[in-house]
């Protein structure tokens, strides 16, 4: 049964909007399956409501839905058999009806995207009368739409016939990792980073899963969503999409540099960039830069989605093992190097950790973080290339570097001679070292972190305690 988890600023935002005085035009977008329409869904509950879910069928057909659940809402019988057919009716009837509101009521156009692409005229037609009418009623307008690219140049852009007319705003991501930890009560710490890191934070696709079953397989089984859900939503947001499905197996395998992947591809740098930069407004990768150090060369690209991830990861290329039901020689595929895949969705889980909890971890704001690589201090032959999983700055003065270990064995007192060691890249006073190990720490690295108060050490017990109680552990 699906919940809503980390939504309480959202739900809060809705009901400030909702209880001022006058109208209000909040448009809601998101990825698909991110929980928009349960979130409006919870919202509307108790509260005078007309709720269309637009589908993908022509405009006529729209136009007579909508009027029908306009009908309903204002209990009218000669409308709901007699539907309006045209959107200038459709506005004057809601004009009409609106002129004496003792309470508010709330329209909400659900996948408004698909309106649009059946008839861009519906956006003047709105415009004009919200212009000249609703915008001084007592209505409330939710406008939600799951297709980014329809969102940002249609109904967000300057070009938008409904340019400045919104009130608000809200864009749906994904669960972070705290929050799935919180919605999957029942489980343990370790089995929660294994879904998240399969599964990625999307609502819908965690109300899915069976726990009582193996992760991997259900990911795999033919007749589930999982499998070739990531190119339908493409798909839909992209005409042509092949070129950006191989971008994104090539960063997902490894190829995170814009050269890389331009030479992968047989393609000029400048060639590539307009794709790389589509997927980055569509906000399906981003480009990261080493912290302290963001020459404009030095990016490199990471898929936003650990579903995404996952998917050209181990499926894009793999489907025929799933398409011949032949699972077994795909998860032994996927298992080879599935643990040092999810190490490295550990070092974002910790990076997430800290910035949430860090008044308790160091009793401190987090006021910049981020990952470092680059060459070695170490003057040598052949440079040598070091990277730290985590570091930065605090509202104490402090510079801090972390290291995270994602394995079944403690970490050691290596693990905190090597920070050290990489901390020497720079020349920073008053350093903090604090290493995340989901398995724990040897004795011989707790007696030092006892001894030298600069050393932190966070194991999974910590993490899965302070997650749940919002406290550390004495």
């Amino acid at each position: 049964m699906f919940m809503l988890v980390d939504r309480d600023y959202e739900l809060g935002y809705l009901d400030n909007q909702y209880n001022k005085n006058g109208s209000n035009f909040i448009v809601i977008y998101g990825r698909r399956r991110i929980g928009k329409t349960y979130l409006i869904n919870e919202f509307c509950k108790n509260k005078p409501t007309a709720y269309f879910l637009s589908t993908q069928e022509n405009s006529r057909e729209l136009i007579k839905a909508f009027s029908i659940k306009l009908s309903t809402l204002f209990n009218d019988k000669i409308i709901s058999q007699n539907p309006l057919t045209s959107w200038s009716s459709v506005f004057e009837y809601l004009v009409d009806r609106t002129e004496d509101l003792s309470e508010k009521i709330i329209v909400v156009i659900d996948e408004i995207t698909y309106i649009i692409m059946a008839d861009k005229s519906f956006l003047s037609i709105f415009q004009k009368y919200y212009d000249l009418y609703l915008k001084t009623r007592n209505i409330m307008f939710i406008l939600s739409g799951s297709l980014i690219n329809i969102v940002y140049n249609d109904l967000l852009g300057y070009s938008s016939p409904l340019y400045g007319r919104k009130t608000g705003n809200l864009k749906l991501d994904e669960f972070h990792f705290c929050d799935t930890y919180k919605y999957f009560s029942y489980l343990d710490f370790h089995e929660t980073i294994t879904i998240y890191s399969l599964f990625g934070g999307i609502p819908y696709y965690l109300s899915l899963i069976d726990n009582s079953k193996d992760y991997l397989e259900q990911y795999l089984s033919k007749g589930n969503i999982f499998y070739n859900d990531a190119e339908f939503i493409l798909r839909e947001e992209l005409s042509n999409p092949e070129r950006y499905f191989t971008i994104l197996k090539l960063i997902a395998s490894g190829k995170t540099g814009i050269s890389e992947i331009s030479s992968a591809m047989g393609y000029k740098t400048n060639e590539l960039s307009p794709y790389v930069e589509k997927l980055t407004s569509l906000d399906i990768i981003k480009k990261e830069y080493p912290i302290y150090n963001k020459k404009r060369n030095n990016g490199l690209y990471k898929i936003n989605s650990n579903y995404f991830n996952f998917y050209f990861n181990y499926i894009f290329e793999n489907k025929e093992y799933i398409e011949r039901q032949d699972i077994g020689i795909l998860k032994n595929i996927i298992n080879k190097n599935l643990k040092e895949y999810i190490s490295r969705i550990f070092e974002d889980i910790c990076t997430e950790f800290l910035i949430k909890y860090s008044r308790d971890i160091i009793h401190a704001d987090i006021l910049r973080i981020g990952r470092w690589w680059g060459k070695t201090a170490k003057a040598t032959a052949q440079p040598l290339i070091d990277e730290i999983d985590a570091m930065g700055e605090d509202s104490a003065g402090r510079h801090f570097f972390c290291e995270v270990k994602y394995r079944n064995r403690m970490a050691n007192i290596k693990v905190l001679e090597d920070l050290k060691r990489k901390s020497n890249n720079f020349h920073f006073e008053n350093e903090l070292f604090i290493i995340f190990s989901e398995s724990g720490f040897e004795q011989d690295l707790v007696g030092i972190s006892k001894i030298e108060k600069n050393v932190i050490l966070i194991d999974g017990d910590t993490m899965a305690r302070m997650i749940r109680t919002k406290t550390i552990p004495s």
